[in-house]
Formats: structure tokens, sequence, C-alpha cells
């Protein structure tokens, strides 16, 4: 048994992956936490047009693997499609703060 807590971040793309690697991963492991980026899967694709059902499959598949592993998501919220729970509220709640881009 380790004694770090294992993060696996499930990552949109090259950059979100470069960002967890570069950044995220060596503070916490001062922290005593272990963090791995892991580019969400697509058959012959890696990264971009993110759908929440290729999401929440590689979900279910790394949550399977170990049960004393944390999982986060990290994807851009720009171009994010409609099927994402949530996500029409959250849009709603943006035009009633008067937040814009």
């Amino acid at each position: 048994m380790s004694d770090y807590a294992e993060i696996v971040a499930l990552v949109e793309g090259t950059t979100e992956k470069i960002f967890v690697a570069d950044m995220l991963a060596p503070y916490l492991f001062e922290k005593g936490v272990i963090m791995t980026p892991i580019v969400i899967s697509k058959p012959g694709q890696k990264g971009g047009d993110v759908k929440f059902d290729r999401v929440k499959n590689d979900i279910n598949l790394h949550l399977k693997q170990r049960r004393d592993t944390y999982l986060t998501l990290i994807v851009d919220f720009y171009g994010i499609k409609g099927d994402w729970p949530g996500l029409k509220e959250a849009k709603q709640r943006k035009r009633l703060n008067n937040y814009t881009r």
C-alpha cells in the first residue's frame, strides 16, 4: 500500500495533458499525490470533440480498474457539445450572471 493518493486525470488533449504533467503533477507530488494524465480515448483519434458518452465510457473503465484511485476530468468548456449533463443549466446561469466572453 502506497503512502501517496493517486489521481487519474482524464484530459481532452495534448494541451491539458502537458498542463497536468508539467504543472499540477509536480506540485501535487510534493503534497503526497500522484497525478497521471490520460487523454480521453476514441478509436483512431486522441483529443478534441469530447462527447459525454465517450467520457462516460472512459470514466467507467478507469473506475473499474482500481477502486483506490481518484479520478478527475479536465476539458475545455469552449465548443463542448450539448449532450453533457447540466450544460443547459450552466449556460443559463452564465446568462443570468451577465457574464460575457
